[in-house]
């Protein structure tokens, strides 16, 4: 059964796919002060499991790199199916930085997490509406920042929504 199964998901779904988007790669030219900017994305799986590499930065001939930020963010979850059409969906997400950026208050290292829990209601399997909790919270130089602008580095917020695709 292994090898119908291996067979079946080979030739029809569950492949390997990528793509390499370069949506910027520009000259611009002003008065002596010549410059450059790029914006980029690559992405390498499948349906469900997939990686995402984003690139993009600007700056002037002959002076140093102005500005290029390295980002990542990594996320899960599952659905845990209670009936046919009710579901439990466990999620997490971590968004980390290469650099500090103050000028938007991020810190280098883990940015934030989000641990959030969201059950829903397949009324079609295109359309399912949900309700649950979500905990954010900012971690590091992120956290003094927003301290320091006076917000909030951790919060809990019920959230409402819907799932649908098409």
């Amino acid at each position: 059964m292994a090898m119908a199964r291996h067979h079946l998901q080979a030739h029809h779904g569950g492949g390997t796919f990528h793509q390499v988007i370069v949506n910027l790669a520009e000259v611009q030219p002003h008065r002596g002060r010549d410059g450059y900017r790029w914006d980029a994305e690559a992405w390498y799986g499948g349906d469900i499991d997939r990686m995402w590499l984003k690139s993009e930065g600007e700056g002037a001939f002959g002076a140093a790199l102005e500005a290029a930020d390295l980002l990542a963010r990594a996320e899960g979850y599952y659905d845990q199916r209670i009936t046919q059409r009710l579901i439990l969906q466990p999620r997490v997400e971590f968004n980390l930085a290469a650099q500090d950026l103050p000028a938007s208050r991020t810190g280098s290292g883990l940015v934030s997490s989000e641990f959030g829990l969201r059950l829903r209601y397949e009324i079609a399997r295109e359309f399912a509406p949900y309700v649950g909790v979500s905990h954010f919270r900012k971690s590091g130089d992120t956290a003094r920042f927003a301290r320091a602008a006076g917000e909030d580095a951790r919060e809990t917020r019920i959230v409402i929504g819907i799932r649908t695709w098409f």
